[in-house]
C-alpha cells in the first residue's frame, strides 16, 4: 500500500475514534485533529522526501572568474540531528542537500575539505573529526563518500570544530569559504565566538555559510551571528536548497559574486572590514590601505611589534623584529645553536656542537665526506670506508688472495651488524677511456660483492656501483698515486 495513503488511513481512524469519544468537546478536539492531519500531511508533501541530489547538475558562469578557491564543509552530527524532521532524520535531510551542493558545484579547480562535530558521550570518538582533508575537489569521491556507511556521526561541539577548521586553513592561500551543515541546537555562544575567532585570524579571506536543517528560531538567530562575524556571509535554509533555483543563486552567491558590503571596522584603525586584512591592529596604530601597521625597516615585523625598528635590509631577524645574537661567537646564530656556551674557537657543525664525529670513525664530520661509518670500519683520511690493501693493476678486476684476507674486517662488520645494508663502489684511475674505466670499476665491485655473497651475506644487503675514474681519492699524476685510485670503498645504505 502507498505510504501516503496508509498515513491517512490512520490518521483518520484515530481522528475518528478521537471525535466519537470526546463529542462534548467537539469545538475543540475538532480544531487539534484538522491540526493533527494538516501536520501530517505536511510531513509527506514535504518536497525533501522526493528530492534526488544526484539529478542536479553543475552550476557554472564561464563568463566569470571564480571568487573562492577553497570551500570548507562542516557537518552537524551532534544526537539532535537524529531527531524527525518533515519525515526524516535531520541528519538524512543534511545528506541529501550536501550531495546537492557537491554536484552543484561548478567544474573548476577548487579544493575541498569535509569536517564533522556531534555531542555524542562517546569515549571511543574524537570531539571534531576531519573526515576528507584539504584536497582538490572531487566529485564523484565525495559523491562516494556522502552516500557510505563512513559518513556517520562523530563527536564535536561546533566551536571545537572551527577551532580545528582554523589550523587546517593556516597554511591556505586565497579566498575561502566554509560551509555549516546544522540544526544550530547549542546553548552556548561559542560557535560565535569561534566564527569572530576566524575572521581576526584571517579577516575577509574566510566567510562562513551555515545552512540551516530544520526550523528552531534559536538555530536560525545562532547561525546569523555566525554568518555576520564574516565578512559577506549569509545563512540558508535547507529547505530551500532543495530548489533548483534556490541551489543555483547558493553556488553564484558563494563562488560568482563579490560579497555584500558591510561598512564595519572592529579594529575602528579607519579600513572597512571587508577590505582589512589584518583585523587587529592594536588601537592608535598607523595602518596603510590594506588596514596593516607599517613595516619602515622592511623585515616583516611591523613597527607596532618590531623593537628593534631600523634593521639593516636583508638582516635576518626574530619574532621581535631584532637581528639574532650568537653569544658564544661559533658563528651559528642562538636561535639554530643546539648548543648554546661552546668554548670559543672550538670547531662546530651546523648545530653548533663542538667536535663533532657523529659514527665515530675519527674523522669530524665538518671533514668526513662518508657519515655514517659502522664502528670498527677503516676509513680513509677522508672518512670513507676503504681498505687500502684492496688496489688493483691497471685493467684487473679479479681478487687475489690478499684481497681476500683483507676481505675479512668487511665480512665480520656485516655480519655483527645483521640490519647493515652496504654499497659497494669501485674505482679507478684516469688510464684510457672513461666508458672501459666504469665497465671496469663494475667488475670490480661485483667481484667483491661475489666473494661477500660466497661468505653467507645476503643479496638483499649489497648493491654495487662502479664510478670509474669520477671520484680520484688522489691526484693521477704518479703510478703510485694511481694505484690508491684502483680501489673499491663501502657505503652504509638506509
Amino acid at each position: 500500500m502507498n505510504k501516503r495513503i496508509f498515513a491517512l488511513m490512520v490518521i483518520f481512524t484515530i481522528s475518528i475514534v478521537c471525535l466519537s469519544c470526546q463529542a462534548q468537546k467537539s469545538g475543540s478536539m475538532l480544531k487539534k485533529s484538522h491540526q493533527m492531519i494538516e501536520n501530517a500531511l505536511s510531513i509527506f508533501e514535504h518536497p525533501i522526501n522526493t528530492y534526488d541530489p544526484t539529478t542536479v547538475e553543475p552550476f557554472t558562469e564561464p563568463e566569470k572568474p571564480l571568487l573562492v578557491n577553497h570551500l570548507v564543509v562542516i557537518v552537524d552530527q551532534s544526537l539532535s540531528m537524529k531527531e524527525p524532521y518533515v519525515g526524516l532524520s535531520k541528519s538524512t535531510h543534511a545528506q541529501k542537500i550536501l550531495m546537492g551542493i557537491n554536484n552543484a558545484l561548478p567544474e573548476a579547480n577548487i579544493s575541498s575539505m569535509f569536517q564533522t562535530f556531534t555531542d555524542c558521550p562517546c569515549p571511543s570518538q574524537k570531539t571534531t573529526q576531519v573526515v576528507s582533508p584539504f584536497a582538490s575537489h572531487d566529485r564523484q569521491q565525495i559523491s562516494k563518500f556522502l552516500s557510505s556507511e563512513d559518513f556517520s556521526p562523530s563527536k564535536s561541539p561546533l566551536a571545537v570544530a572551527l577551532e580545528t577548521c582554523q589550523k587546517e586553513l593556516s597554511t591556505i592561500k586565497g579566498e575561502i569559504a566554509v560551509v555549516i551543515i546544522t540544526d544550530g541546537n547549542t546553548y552556548d555562544p561559542s560557535p560565535v565566538h569561534a566564527s569572530e575567532s576566524l575572521y581576526q585570524k584571517f579577516g575577509p579571506h574566510v566567510r562562513i555559510y551555515p545552512i540551516l536543517v530544520g526550523n528552531s528560531p534559536y538555530g536560525k538567530r545562532l547561525l546569523n551571528e555566525m554568518a555576520e562575524r564574516s565578512v559577506g556571509g549569509f545563512v540558508e535554509r535547507s529547505d530551500c536548497l532543495i530548489k533548483e533555483k534556490c541551489m543555483r543563486r547558493f553556488i553564484q552567491k558563494i563562488f560568482y559574486t563579490p560579497p555584500k558590503v558591510r561598512k564595519n571596522d572592529r579594529d575602528k584603525d579607519g579600513v572597512y572590514d571587508y577590505l582589512d586584512d589584518c583585523p587587529t591592529t592594536p588601537k592608535g596604530n598607523y595602518v596603510n590601505t590594506r588596514g596593516c601597521s607599517q613595516d619602515s625597516d622592511g623585515d616583516g615585523i611591523s613597527d607596532d611589534s618590531d623593537q628593534c625598528p631600523g634593521t639593516p635590509e636583508n638582516v635576518p631577524v626574530d619574532s621581535y623584529g631584532c637581528p639574532p645574537k650568537d653569544l658564544d661567537n661559533d658563528g651559528i646564530l642562538d636561535i639554530m645553536d643546539k648548543c648554546p656556551g661552546t668554548a670559543e674557537g672550538a670547531l662546530v657543525d651546523a648545530n653548533g656542537c663542538a667536535n663533532p664525529d657523529q659514527d665515530q670513525d675519527g674523522i669530524l664530520d665538518i671533514n668526513d665526506d662518508c657519515s655514517g661509518t659502522p664502528t670498527g670500519a677503516t676509513v680513509n683520511s677522508r672518512g670513507c670506508w676503504v681498505i687500502s690493501d684492496i688496489r688493483f693493476a691497471p685493467g684487473k678486476w679479479e681478487l687475489t688472495s690478499d684481497h681476500k684476507e683483507s676481505l675479512i674486517e668487511v665480512f665480520n662488520i656485516l655480519k655483527n651488524n645483521p640490519d647493515l645494508r652496504i654499497e659497494i663502489q669501485g674505482h679507478t684511475d684516469n688510464t684510457g677511456p672513461e666508458a672501459m674505466n666504469k665497465k671496469v670499476s663494475s667488475y670490480r665491485a661485483m667481484s667483491v660483492m661475489k666473494y661477500l655473497l660466497d661468505k653467507g651475506i645476503k643479496s638483499s644487503r649489497m648493491t654495487f656501483m662502479g664510478y670509474g675514474s669520477e671520484n680520484p681519492v688522489v691526484n693521477n699524476d704518479t703510478e703510485n698515486n694511481r694505484s690508491m685510485n684502483r680501489r673499491v670503498e663501502f657505503t652504509p645504505k638506509q
